[in-house]
């Protein structure tokens, strides 16, 4: 009897234009971080298919790591498709730090992201799927991430650029697809694209987990991939639940920016660490870790009066006077005055190494 089941690619066609749909909206200017690699290459695909019956801007980025003795090759690669689909592209190259104390997929990610979210548009694209999801929950699990790192990533989320302080959104489409369901699709398609000779180098964590973790988890559990990705989306849900009671406990402990110490030491220490988390997000756009998270409170409630408190938080400086916590860019005499109503800070869980 002939086989009727639909073949994958065609339910990823079907969900990625309800995506757009949802997501996109006319005159929106939208770039993609463009790779080379299988993930990245579908999406431009699909991204040049809607351009061409939906009214927004496309436009790509590739970055340059200058790790690999193929990067340059990559960088020409991307920018032959963009340029027979007539798609903007730029290649910009970054030196990534490899004394930094980061490790070199961490500096990487942290090079990367400083471009993208630099880029003049409306939203930046990425082709992050539902394997890399399932990856990032295990990783950040043996960090011992918090609820908002466990949430992994979102298929839209905000972050704040390093460089001009703006919050910027970030759209993935493919995060419900699987590396198997892109695999068809190019297939399908005919597509080519370019093999990171590092994704085989299992020093880095993440090639670790994909190559040797992941394939035993599914010998026992066939759909391992697709459930930690489910349990991410769950612990999203309870990240944004904590979001809601920090913006809610915002409305009477912070006024101008400025937050109210008296009040703080009020609360319960989880709720009163889940405010503090939410508030330095908001006022510095960086994230804290549970222990810096703590020094910081204990800093605050338990210093004397007339301590001088200096706590640098990235390009901000975390400071006391008169019973308030206040958050001032370095150098800046003005205090950082972000409305609590702004959205949703920094992603913690966005971890791919490059190139992707």
């Amino acid at each position: 009897m002939e086989n009727s089941r639909k073949p994958r690619h065609a339910d990823l066609g079907t969900h990625f234009s309800a995506f757009l749909q949802q997501h996109f909206f006319p005159g929106q200017h939208v770039v993609l971080g463009l790779s080379g690699g299988l993930d990245s290459r579908v999406l431009l695909h699909l991204l040049v298919n809607a351009h061409q019956q939906m009214d927004f801007k496309l436009s790509a980025i590739h970055i340059n790591h200058r790790i690999s003795p193929n990067a340059d090759d990559w960088a020409n690669f991307c920018a032959k498709l963009c340029a027979n689909d007539g798609i903007p592209f730029q290649a910009v190259a970054v030196d990534v730090p490899r004394d930094s104390g980061l490790g070199l997929e961490a500096a990487a990610r942290e090079a990367r992201y400083r471009v993208l979210l630099a880029q003049d548009a409306d939203a930046i694209v990425l082709a992050h799927h539902q394997d890399d999801q399932a990856e990032t929950l295990l990783l950040q699990l043996l960090r011992g991430a918090g609820v908002k790192g466990l949430a992994a990533m979102g298929k839209v989320s905000y972050q704040r650029s390093a460089i001009s302080g703006q919050l910027k959104t970030i759209l993935r489409p493919l995060l419900e697809a699987s590396r198997k369901e892109l695999l068809e699709y190019a297939g399908a398609h005919g597509l080519e694209w370019i093999e990171d000779e590092s994704n085989l180098d299992l020093a880095y964590d993440r090639n670790y987990l994909r190559s040797r973790i992941l394939p035993e988890l599914e010998q026992r559990f066939p759909a391992a991939r697709r459930t930690l990705a489910r349990s991410a989306s769950h612990l999203a849900e309870a990240a944004a639940l904590l979001e809601e009671v920090a913006r809610e406990d915002a409305v009477l402990a912070v006024s101008d920016g400025r937050l109210d110490l008296a009040m703080l030491k009020a609360m319960s220490a989880a709720r009163a660490a889940n405010l503090l988390r939410w508030w330095v997000a908001q006022q510095a756009g960086v994230p804290v870790s549970t222990a810096r998270l703590a020094d910081i409170r204990s800093q605050l409630l338990n210093a004397k009066p007339d301590a001088r408190i200096h706590i640098s938080l990235g390009m901000a400086v975390l400071r006391r006077r008169r019973g308030l916590a206040f958050i001032e860019r370095a150098g800046d005499a003005t205090p950082a005055r972000r409305s609590p109503e702004g959205a949703a800070g920094l992603e913690l869980g966005d971890a791919t190494h490059p190139p992707e």
